[in-house]
């Protein structure tokens, strides 16, 4: 069987999706039999599945034809595919009477080069002197722990499902795995009836993701793996006695070298020996070892200990033996091995005090140990003069979905002395990196050093000649090739489903994944009250119809169906705190999971001043990956992306941005576009653009996502009633982001606030002073949390109007030490501004570290554009109170930001707003009444929209006045209000912590 060159693999995978190609295979009659074929691995795996396409037109004469088709779909690779046409040999041969094809020698042609494609036919071999050595590495899938049990399949179901779709993605980047091996803890008891529902998930969901057979799978017993019914009164005798022998390693080989004498020790796992066998046929006994004399070109022995066979209760610390006999029976014949890896269940520390030499003799003739048990994954070199030794303990891969689960992914080359350890973690809701297990593992991948292998790299196999029986089958597997698509795709889907710092907590959610619930949009103003108490709520319906234009959208919708429809241009709208940002993140990464699905292209507005080649060019930088810029821009201009643009209202040139967003959508050509921002201010960048507004959470999305962060239902439910009680909490209720702060507190044991301003002020104290972590998230709290907040306030307040949502760190600590009084108080407990900002980051995730696309690489952002808001709210609340006392030099920041406000109220409206609500009655109307005789009648109409703390009377006769502010002159200040209105009494909160000492604010003389 002829084999499927390399230039081919490569080929295919740089330039067609397989479902692509499959979709235009069953369109032609002579293919759909070829499809057909192939086997269901093949369908799973694309490496498999290009190769297995080859091999079958090559047989069946009917290359050509293929060919052909891949010629159709991309006509201006046609040179490149002839190219790779001529290296297959199609100009085929029949060999007489035998009905299979023989391939006669073909010279080898360059394909056509393209500027900047990273993945071209290569022009010419290195030879073997100069060619670097190759990484060949054996793929090992390291689980443990799990704990298949009836009572939790409810629970572990979930996980362990989404552990097998995690596997699949990681083997679609990373490339064919050789070995899946469990160090224990597979059943939860030790009954028969639990190690059939694992040996179902093993040999079925597992083995198809990690695309192997359970030839190879490989288990080990741990204490689960025990029944501790079956242990007899003759066993517990007997095992005080191996332990009490003035010789133990002696009575002990004495005793696992007699079937007879053992006998009652194993009974405990009998059922784990019968689920064994499935795996390795023909066992007798609950250990193995073997020798695999050519996986992926090494020879490789495994040594299957069993560190259970004495465990009878909780209390097997120090008591459990492995035994020097166990361990040389095992590992005879390692020595001639490239790699050797051992398999047990518990830590060293676990062992008993006499069997220290079990631990010697594995690190001596093992190149890797991998063990369980502690739930907790953890990489360790063990190194002495002589040599070194990887130990891996690979974290519970199911302890219960609230704990931070874990497996990992090994690649092994021990003639580069090199391994790489993908650590994955379950953060409440899917598998990702765990990034914060190392900290030189900020991918969740760590390179570490492996022991050598004693025995030189095998040669490579020569190609195949003329003398080569046709029938022979040389179907080596070549190295996998991991097309553009999956390399963005590994090196975007994790930054975007990344949770910020500020809103994880101890065992809680870690992707936005975990979090999101669905969202939907509606097309028409009317169809935006979403409450329970809406007059037309009860007659709503989402609509099925969605197939035509943008005036074919009604009701509510979900984004993900807006972008099936034929309409390619979309203004999305959302109040702060609404998930505008939130959702572009979770659409991009549900697209990056269909690979025939449009690419998502994920960019904020301010990066596309510079054009969108700029910014896909900075964003391709910014991934350390530049060859893929020629990729995304060809994808987007063919009309096969999606262009997702955050943050519109964020820009501080709004009609350039909006020039912005027009030139972008022109270079993508059919490719959808969305472009997110706040409803107020917002202008169509063009009449292509129609309007999609997100609509607020209904109850059952409520529940959902309160649930997420509280699992005590009762404790949901008593929250939402109270949030329901009013207007003003049910539309904190409804908005995602109020609602998650809402979660982080009643997380932390406290109760629900009833005003918006109080809401975030209580949830960046708990923030602050890491009430809401659990013992799994050992963070410290921040030193001086009220002083921080004061600090950060005034920071907030003096970068809000500067451009761009990140900010250098220099000018942040000049906004910190712009006032010589804070500036000695920073002073009093942290040695500089820089170490503060590098608390905050580091305890309190309230300022983000900007590794992205500014050139300059310390810089730092909010984790929310809200968080800074009520922030400068804050301080601009204490600078007011200080002018009003006449301890403030000058006329203050309120002075400044009515200047700012005057060019930019959409920036400033929401301070303001925020001010009011801390201000209280009287404090807030006299707020508005300034903000009136200012004559700003767009900033005056905005606050009064959301403020909080306004009277109503006050509010509709400021808006009525503001109405009428351009045509008139300014309206007189109500009395006892004249003069310069700066606040009096009660106003200035710097004496104490934000929230201290709440009192009514007035403005008066």
């Amino acid at each position: 069987m002829p084999k499927v060159p390399p230039e081919l693999l490569s080929l295919l995978h740089a330039r067609f999706e397989q479902g692509e190609l499959l979709r235009a295979l069953q369109r032609e009659d002579w293919a759909v039999e070829l499809v057909r074929l192939l086997s269901p691995v093949e369908h799973t795996n694309p490496d498999a599945w290009f190769q297995g396409l080859v091999r079958l037109a090559t047989q069946r004469d009917e290359l050509p034809e293929l060919l052909a088709v891949m010629r159709t779909l991309r006509p201006k690779r046609a040179a490149e595919i002839d190219a790779v046409g001529r290296l297959l040999g199609a100009a085929a041969v029949t060999a007489p009477g035998a009905g299979e094809v023989r391939h006669t020698p073909a010279p080898k042609a360059d394909p056509a080069p393209r500027a900047g494609d990273a993945r071209q036919a290569p022009t010419a071999k290195p030879t073997p002197a100069e060619a670097p050595p190759a990484w060949r590495p054996v793929r090992v899938l390291h689980l443990s722990d799990l704990h298949f049990s009836a009572k939790t399949v409810w629970d572990s179901g979930t996980v362990l499902e989404r552990l097998a779709k995690d596997v699949a993605l990681l083997r679609a980047e990373v490339g064919e795995l050789h070995l899946v091996v469990v160090t224990g803890d597979i059943a939860n008891q030790g009954t028969a009836e639990e190690y059939v529902v694992a040996a179902k998930w093993l040999t079925g969901a597992l083995a198809t993701a990690a695309g192997v057979t359970a030839s190879a799978i490989r288990v080990v017993p741990g204490n689960h793996d025990v029944h501790r019914g079956s242990i007899s009164r003759t066993a517990k005798a007997l095992t005080n006695d191996l332990l009490g022998d003035p010789n133990p390693q002696q009575a002990i080989a004495e005793v696992l070298g007699s079937e007879t004498e053992r006998a009652p020790l194993l009974a405990r796992q009998a059922a784990f020996l019968s689920f064994a066998q499935t795996f390795h046929p023909g066992l007798t006994v609950p250990w193995w070892s073997e020798s695999l004399p050519d996986l992926a070109g090494l020879t490789v022995h495994l040594a299957g200990l069993n560190s259970a066979w004495l465990s009878a209760s909780d209390a097997d610390r120090g008591n459990l033996v492995l035994s020097l006999w166990q361990c040389n029976q095992l590992l005879a014949g390692a020595e001639d091995a490239d790699l050797t890896i051992a398999l047990l269940h518990h830590p060293w520390d676990y062992l008993h005090e006499r069997d220290q030499k079990s631990e010697e003799e594995l690190r001596r003739r093992c190149g890797v140990i991998l063990n369980g048990h502690l739930h907790q994954q953890k990489a360790r070199i063990a190194s002495d003069p002589d040599r070194d030794v990887l130990q891996l303990a690979a974290g519970a891969s199911y302890a219960g979905s609230d704990w931070v689960n874990a497996y990992q992914l090994l690649e092994l080359d021990p003639h580069q002395g090199v391994a790489k350890v993908h650590f994955r973690a379950w953060d409440g809701h899917d598998w990702i990196p765990d990034r914060n297990r190392y900290q030189k593992a900020p991918n969740g991948v760590a390179t570490l050093p492996l022991r050598r292998s004693p025995k030189p790299p095998k040669p490579p196999k020569p190609p195949p000649s003329d003398d080569d029986d046709p029938t022979e089958d040389i179907t080596d597997e070549p190295t996998p090739v991991r097309t553009d698509r999956q390399h963005y795709t590994a090196l975007l889907k994790d930054q975007l489903n990344q949770l910020p710092d500020v809103f994880r907590s101890g065992g809680g959610p870690r992707t936005i994944e975990a979090v999101y619930v669905e969202v939907t949009l509606a097309a028409h103003e009317r169809e935006l009250d979403c409450g329970a108490d809406a007059p037309h709520a009860p007659g709503r319906k989402v609509s099925g119809k969605f197939i035509g234009g943008a005036e074919d959208l009604h009701g509510r919708v979900p984004l993900s169906r807006v972008l099936s429809n034929a309409h390619r241009r979309w203004g999305l709208l959302g109040d702060p705190g609404s998930g505008k940002t939130t959702l572009l993140r979770h659409v991009a990464v549900e697209l990056l999971n269909e690979p025939s699905g449009p690419l998502p292209i994920y960019l904020k507005v301010a990066e596309l001043e510079h054009g969108l080649t700029h910014a896909i060019t900075a964003l391709c930088a910014s991934f350390n990956a530049p060859k893929l810029t020629d990729y995304l821009l060809t994808e987007a201009k063919l009309g096969r992306a999606v262009l997702l643009i955050d943050g519109l209202d964020e820009a501080v040139d709004l009609p350039a941005a909006r020039r912005w967003v027009i030139s972008a959508a022109a270079d993508v050509g059919e490719s959808q576009v969305v472009v997110a921002s706040r409803p107020i201010g917002y202008k169509e960048p063009s009449a292509a653009f129609k309007t999609l507004t997100i609509c607020p959470l209904g109850a059952a999305e409520q529940t959902e996502l309160l649930t997420r962060w509280v699992t005590d239902r009762a404790k949901v439910t008593a929250a939402l009633e109270r949030l329901s009680r009013t207007p003003r909490l049910r539309r904190l209720a409804e908005n995602p982001l109020l609602l998650t702060l809402v979660g982080l507190l009643l997380r932390a044991g406290q109760d629900v606030p009833s005003r918006r301003g109080e809401l975030y002020e209580r949830a960046l104290k708990l923030l602050l002073t890491r009430d809401h972590n659990n013992e799994d998230t050992p963070v410290a709290p921040m030193r001086e949390p009220d002083l921080t907040l004061e600090l950060l306030g005034w920071a907030a307040l003096r970068l809000h109007g500067l451009e761009g949502e990140a900010y250098r760190r220099d000018a942040l600590i000049a906004a910190l030490e712009a006032d010589p009084r804070n500036a000695a108080r920073l002073g009093k407990h942290w040695p500089s501004a820089t170490k503060f900002i590098a608390e905050v980051a580091e305890r309190t995730g309230l300022l983000i570290p900007d590794t992205g696309r500014v050139k300059d690489a310390t810089a730092y952002s909010f984790p929310h554009r809200t968080f800074r808001e009520f922030l400068a709210a804050t301080a601009l609340e204490r600078d007011m109170g200080a002018v009003g006392a006449g301890v403030a030099a000058g006329a203050g920041e309120l002075s400044r930001v009515f200047a700012e406000g005057k060019a930019r109220p959409e920036r400033w409206a929401e301070v303001l707003a925020l001010t009011c609500g801390r201000l209280g009655p009287g404090g807030a109307d006299g707020l508005m009444h300034r903000i009136t005789i200012e004559g700003n009648k767009a900033l005056l109409l905005r606050v009064v929209a959301d403020a909080e703390g306004i009277s109503a009377g006050h509010g509709a006769g400021d808006a009525q006045a503001g109405a009428g502010v351009a045509e008139g002159p300014a309206p007189s200040p109500p009395e006892g209000d004249r003069g310069d209105p700066g606040l009096g009494e009660g106003s200035g909160r710097g004496r104490g912590p934000v929230g201290a000492g709440r009192q009514s604010h007035h403005l008066r003389p």
